[in-house]
């Protein structure tokens, strides 16, 4: 377990297949941890990011802020996309290949899958509550669902043929997070860790945890 030398971390990931951390803040500043270089601030106007992710090729990183903004950049410091986005919370967002992937609740009380090429939307469909959503080993998004039973992992495509996820199972309050082909369920207690296969996680304890992720091999958490 590894704590950040930052003030009020909001959101943090970790560069794929290096030790280096990641860190959005409360002030809307983005950090680089770096156990060699040190710390070092990337930029100071992504605003109160609640969802950070990174892309597999190292240099793009992808932000949704509490402010109704998304910004698409790079680890140098370059703004690549800056828009906006209708989510008012359960907010989720990441990389498949050259699309983002944005999914939360709107303002209706609706949950919501967009995805975007660039900044165009090019798919928007409606989610079940409570339901998050990663990329497959071979680059299909699946669905997920935290219930008492274990993780229930849906395609997405199974969704569109009017498949669905088990009736009578209700949703636990896990805050559910892709990292990498982990899943991270989060709780006001502790942790839960899957993989995309689903059923039962890993846990641990650690309560008035702001943030958090784990690195690819499953080696750090921070």
């Amino acid at each position: 377990m590894l704590r950040p030398p930052v003030k009020q971390p909001t959101a943090l990931a970790w560069v794929p297949k290096r030790e280096v951390l990641i860190v959005a803040t409360r002030d809307g500043e983005l950090v680089s941890v770096d156990p060699v270089l040190g710390t070092r601030v990337i930029t100071e106007s992504i605003g109160e990011a609640g969802v950070l992710a990174l892309h597999e090729d190292r240099k793009r990183y992808l932000t949704m802020n509490r402010q109704g903004g998304w910004t698409v950049g790079t680890l140098d410091g370059e703004t690549l996309i800056n828009a906006r986005h209708t989510y008012l919370g359960g907010m989720d967002g990441f990389f498949a290949g050259e699309y983002v992937v944005m999914l939360g609740d709107e303002g209706d009380g609706k949950r919501t899958l967009s995805i975007f090429k660039e900044d165009r939307r090019t798919a928007h469909l409606k989610l079940p509550s409570r339901v998050s959503a990663t990329v497959s080993a071979n680059g299909g998004l699946l669905l997920l669902r935290s219930t008492h039973a274990g993780l229930e992992v849906l395609p997405l495509g199974a969704l569109k043929k009017g498949r669905s996820f088990q009736k009578g199972m209700e949703s636990t309050m896990h805050r559910l997070r892709p990292s990498g082909p982990h899943i991270l369920g989060f709780t006001s207690t502790g942790i839960a860790i899957w993989n995309e296969k689903g059923g039962q996680p890993k846990s641990m304890r650690l309560p008035d945890l702001t943030a958090g992720d784990i690195s690819h091999a499953g080696e750090y958490l921070g």
